[in-house]
């Protein structure tokens, strides 16, 4: 078999304007032999993991007598990817090898590896790629030594458990939901399906959003269209779209309304796969992949307070910076156990009728959250304003879109990534009441490097003490 697929975050090498990891794509490479399969019996092994960007887990394991290095687990590469100072340190023999990409072919390098270790997971003559994968570090904070891929992970089913922040490595629990693989060799494959479409999508823990291909995808101009972005790989720019589909499915369990990059691709008839399924997207608590019966399973966060927010868009941005931040602002408050419904209600400058729940009286599980071009008055940071009372109650909150793209400017975090921690952070004053400020997190006064560093990595949040706080009050 020489169809491989080019881990997700290999391909950020050639990215020349796009900072975020998770594009997946077909590659061939040079013949590699089948790595053998083996599915060990032994006791389940515990390992810590370490995340970042809210989807992305680096772990640690050994190469050769080479240990303590960090390995990102990426169930969406194949073959297993390697550093080309770990191979330079070891001494291997580099053969030249070729990936092609589209329509152009990149010259990349072979070697074998002496032997593999991650937790109780070992191969041995392990044929991988070498890169530079340097740029990890710049973009992560974080070493990354390997990019271990499911010619390793394969050897094994495990768990990964994004709350607890383990990987548990032999036969797995059944969790909540499930649907069979399609394929497993040499990638994970699982049907999926929506607006009556069929497709099939690797499963991929180094991706973050659902990703499809637009030569696969003939009926996707039905989808609620969020705008289009442009970015590059060594084969040319291209353009992808963002569309917002309503309901998917994996096999017959629904994961929701999911936000979706529509990319055009050169159609392949040894593709074996319509697109990928990232991990950040779906917000799963806990994922495992079971070899022996050949099937994904997923738990979704606990079912957790709910309330509604009516947003009014002064700004009059693109449907696609919106969207974005509305869900990097449900990601926030998920994350601390509170689900936001959105209501998009017009602003006053455009003639179009409101959504008639804009209508219903504001409460404490109903807010308002108005985006504005600049902030209306001081006493809040830089953020907004808060609109409270004397008992420190309130259901109206603007925020400074002015203050999201300064913050944008000057640490280049993504202006929608930005707007969304900033609209979590409003909307935390109204959940909070008064004196809500903290001395970290997403409720600190002022953010600087540190805090637009973590917005970017998916972990500037409430803090446990504060998450507690806003659902009791929510209960009662």
């Amino acid at each position: 078999m020489n169809r491989l697929l080019l881990s997700s975050c290999l391909l950020v090498i050639f990215a020349l304007s796009n900072v975020e990891l998770g594009w997946s794509q077909t590659a061939i490479v040079a013949d590699l032999p089948a790595p053998e399969t083996k599915l060990p019996t032994h006791i389940p092994v515990k390992i810590p993991i370490r995340l970042y960007w809210g989807y992305l887990i680096i772990v640690e394991g050994s190469i050769g007598n080479v240990h303590k290095l960090n390995f990102l687990v990426d169930t969406g590469a194949y073959p297993s990817v390697v550093d080309q100072t770990i191979a330079h340190d070891l001494g291997l023999a580099e053969q030249p090898s070729r990936v092609n990409l589209s329509n152009k072919s990149v010259q990349t390098g072979l070697v074998i590896l002496p032997s593999l270790l991650l937790g109780s997971v070992g191969a041995e003559s392990l044929p991988v790629l070498t890169e530079d994968l340097s740029f990890l570090r710049k973009a992560l904070g974080c070493k990354v030594d390997a990019i271990i891929g499911l010619d390793v992970l394969g050897k094994s089913s495990f768990t990964i458990n994004y709350r607890t922040k383990e990987m548990l490595l032999g036969p797995v629990e059944r969790l909540t939901f499930s649907a069979p693989f399609d394929t497993d060799v040499p990638i994970v494959t699982i049907r999926t399906k929506f607006q009556n479409q069929q497709l099939r999508l690797v499963v991929d823990t180094g991706g973050p959003d659902l990703m499809l291909f637009q030569s696969r995808m003939p009926s996707s101009a039905s989808f609620q269209e969020l705008g289009t972005e442009k970015t590059a790989d060594v084969s040319g720019s291209f353009r992808r779209r963002k569309v917002r589909i309503p309901e998917v499915f994996l096999g017959k369990e629904t994961i929701g309304t999911q936000i979706a990059s529509v990319v055009d691709d050169q159609k392949d008839a040894g593709d074996n796969f319509d697109g990928v399924l990232g991990m950040r997207g779906p917000q799963f608590s806990k994922i495992a992949f079971d070899f022996e019966h050949r099937r994904f399973f997923w738990d979704l966060p606990v079912v957790a307070p709910a309330i509604s927010v009516s947003i009014y868009d002064d700004v009059q941005l693109s449907p696609r910076v919106l969207a974005e931040a509305e869900d990097e602002t449900a990601r926030v408050y998920q994350k601390a156990g509170i689900t936001i419904a959105w209501i998009e209600c017009k602003s006053s400058k455009t003639d179009s009728a409101p959504d008639l729940r804009c209508q219903d009286p504001p409460s404490a599980m109903h807010l308002n959250l108005r985006i504005i071009p600049h902030a209306s008055k001081s006493g809040d940071g830089i953020f907004g304003v808060a609109f409270l009372s004397a008992e420190g109650t309130g259901a109206y909150s603007d925020v400074s879109y002015n203050s999201a793209e300064e913050l944008d400017r000057d640490w280049h975090v993504g202006l929608a990534r930005v707007l969304g921690h900033v609209m979590a952070h409003e909307l935390g004053h109204l959940l909070l009441g008064s004196n809500a400020h903290s001395r970290q997190g997403i409720m600190c006064p002022s953010w600087h490097g540190g805090e637009l560093r973590l917005a970017s990595m998916g972990a500037l949040l409430f803090s446990q003490e504060q998450a507690q706080f806003m659902r009791e009050r929510l209960a009662r």
